[in-house]
């Protein structure tokens, strides 16, 4: 429980540079990724963009479905 309390706080203090390195590190796995909150896309790595053809602005926000079906 300490561990993520600490976690949460280092989150916190930093979070442009948490999102930064979180963003860089899901961008270089060579698996496609798309991460959805109630069913919209929030994020989308470089592979899934590349496999779909699609900029990043074009899939954020749009319903998962809508993606897996174009």
């Amino acid at each position: 429980m300490k561990k993520d309390v600490k976690k949460a706080s280092i989150v916190a203090e930093y979070p442009g540079e948490t999102q930064a390195l979180y963003q860089s590190l899901m961008d270089s796995l060579p698996n496609p990724i798309i991460i959805h909150v109630n069913g919209k896309v929030v994020f989308a790595n470089e592979i899934i963009l590349a496999l779909s053809g699609h900029e990043k602005e074009e899939i954020i926000g749009k319903d998962l479905v809508e993606i897996l079906v174009d």
